[in-house]
């Protein structure tokens, strides 16, 4: 099998993952803490953005965006016919109708 080497991953030493997860695990902070704002305040800098906030799966972030954008309960919105299954159920868990 011929492998398509289309980006090359940018990984952190193994010492400084093994010291962020000792720091998180210490600290008894698992979904808030320094790491999530400072990665928060890094997302803002490098795309100037106002806000940014970390959440724990795009599934999440799928479910925030109709409200970030205000559409109301009951709005058509237009979906791929090929796409992930939290495309249209973030759609209906905010009262959109996915077509």
């Amino acid at each position: 099998m011929t492998v398509l080497p289309i980006i090359k991953p940018t990984l952190s030493s193994l010492a400084e993952v093994s010291n962020m997860l000792h720091d998180g695990w210490e600290s008894g902070t698992v979904t808030i803490g320094p790491m999530v704002r400072a990665l928060e305040e890094e997302a803002c800098r490098k795309t100037g953005a106002r806000h940014a906030v970390a959440l724990s799966s795009c599934t999440a972030g799928l479910m925030l965006i109709p409200q970030a954008l205000g559409l109301r309960p009951g709005s058509e919105v237009i979906v791929p016919s090929f796409t992930f299954a939290a495309t249209a159920q973030a759609l209906l868990w905010n009262g959109l109708i996915p077509v």
